[in-house]
């Protein structure tokens, strides 16, 4: 029973950091938690589909140094990295008249475990975002380093 309720505790960690970064940053799209234990698998998905502005409040990744800050950490900027390579000089995909063409853009990570030093398992999160919703965070810390997390990844 302590082994539910540990992988239950590690699940919503990541599922609610991952909201508030997402109402933060006034993202769009899908949050899925996917735990692996033997041969089952588990998961949890949240649609974030209410459009929002970033909150301007202090961004839950920046002082958390958790283990699930630091996953959320590193999907945010792949997804940061991502959505600079599809700003495009002719704007083809940020066309206000063509929402359609917004790409929805994901990454997923996963992290090994094992308890007991018998039993593995491994938990997965997975994030989409909208290109616009990343560009449009961007555009609001303007005041601050462009493209937030993704320099990171761009060094």
């Amino acid at each position: 029973m302590e082994f539910e309720s540990q992988r239950n505790q590690i699940v919503q960690q990541l599922a609610r950091l991952a909201i508030l970064v997402y109402e933060h940053r006034g993202y769009t799209g899908v949050v899925a938690v996917s735990w692996l234990i033997g041969i089952y698998t588990e998961s949890c998905t949240i649609r974030m589909s209410e459009e929002r502005e970033p909150t301007g409040e202090a961004d839950p990744l920046s002082h958390d140094d958790g283990r699930a800050a630091k996953l959320l950490r590193g999907l945010v900027q792949r997804l940061e990295h991502r959505a600079k390579a599809w700003t495009t000089p002719d704007c083809f995909f940020q066309r206000k008249d063509k929402p359609s063409r917004d790409p929805v853009l994901g990454a997923a990570t996963t992290l090994g475990f094992s308890f007991f030093g018998l039993v593995g398992a491994q938990v997965t999160v997975t994030c989409s975002v909208r290109a616009s919703d990343l560009r449009r965070y961007v555009d609001k810390c303007a005041g601050g380093p462009a493209w937030p997390l993704a320099r990171r990844v761009d060094a």
